[in-house]
């Protein structure tokens, strides 16, 4: 799901980065990626539509207090999530404590599965080890990040400038994907 967000994002970064110096290439990969999006979407039983039908199916089940659906467990467990956090908003309440609180949300049926993590690595951070932790993850993030921006920018060669972009990408996206899985 985070692939979903994160790839148009990446593309853009790189096509905003490389128009100047690239132009030719940066229109090929977008021409590219607009026309393999199309031919996808036209296939029948094509994911594009499979992913919209189950959103939209998933909203209705939402709207009826009926979180047995993947975007209503999400939701569910990212509010078992701040709910966690609020208990013990320093240190968390622990991967195990954590675990076991899912499950029994399971077992009284308001979840279908006994997940293990909360389907978002901010939040699962945040419930599970506190401010501590998610300032944690989130610098394991922002200081590669910040990195390759910095020396992005500088005169350099280019191959290292392509380096820092490939990194920044790389941070960036793993980022975006762990907002949803």
């Amino acid at each position: 799901r985070g692939s979903w967000l994160g790839i148009p994002i990446i593309l853009m970064i790189l096509s905003v980065y490389y128009y100047r110096s690239e132009r030719q290439k940066v229109m090929l990969m977008l021409c590219s990626s607009v026309l393999l999006s199309l031919m996808l979407w036209m296939l029948p039983n094509n994911p594009i539509d499979q992913r919209i039908d189950a959103m939209k199916s998933d909203t209705v089940q939402i709207e009826q207090k009926n979180y047995h659906s993947s975007i209503g467990t999400r939701l569910f467990l990212w509010q078992y999530s701040l709910q966690q956090f609020q208990q013990s908003p320093i240190y968390g309440v622990g991967t195990k404590q954590f675990r076991d609180g899912i499950c029994q949300q399971h077992e009284k049926g308001l979840i279908p599965t006994c997940q293990v993590h909360a389907h978002n690595i901010f939040l699962q951070f945040l419930a599970t080890h506190g401010l501590i932790g998610f300032f944690g993850i989130l610098s394991s993030f922002l200081i590669p990040l910040i990195f390759y921006i910095k020396h992005l920018y500088r005169k350099v060669h280019q191959d290292i400038a392509c380096y820092c972009m490939t990194g920044m990408c790389f941070s960036l996206y793993f980022m975006i994907c762990g907002l949803t899985d």
